[in-house]
């Protein structure tokens, strides 16, 4: 009877060993996706007086509305001036972009901010949101292909 006892225990410490060291070296995967944001840059300050020093942007990003916990600094955006008059007496509108990468699946909430030389952010743009969905679809299926062969006789 002592030999069964302990062979059960045996088999109950093999399998939590087994089951520990599975858990330990099975691989962790995060999907993530890509989200491409689009914004004017301010050409005035909170002043009035024009905008001389840009120096960059900040864009954050939570998982809940008016929460942002992650933040991207001084982002490399795209920008561009549009040639339309910003009308602040300032210059053109100029449109930025930037692609996020590797965002966690879910919904994220995003705001961009501005900074300038002196380290001074500005307030954060309106917020935007995006359901970012990493997974690929799966693999096409039912492929065929027709083979046609072509001949061609010529008889002299």
């Amino acid at each position: 009877m002592k030999k069964m006892i302990l062979g059960k225990s045996l088999r109950k410490m093999i399998f939590a060993w087994v089951l520990f060291i599975g858990l330990m070296f099975a691989p962790l995967y995060a999907i993530a996706g890509d989200a491409t944001l689009t914004w004017n840059a301010p050409t005035t300050n909170t002043d009035a007086s024009c905008v001389t020093d840009h120096a960059g942007f900040n864009v954050y990003f939570g998982t809940s509305s008016g929460s942002y916990n992650t933040e991207l600094t001084n982002v490399p955006a795209t920008c561009n001036d549009t040639g339309v008059d910003a009308g602040t007496g300032c210059g053109n509108i100029i449109s930025c972009n930037y692609i996020a990468t590797d965002i966690p699946d879910g919904m994220r909430y995003f705001v961009v901010t501005a900074f300038d030389l002196a380290g001074n952010n500005s307030e954060p743009s309106n917020e935007q949101s995006k359901l970012i969905d990493g997974t690929s679809p799966s693999s096409p299926a039912n492929l065929t292909v027709d083979i046609n062969v072509n001949v061609t006789v010529t008889v002299n």
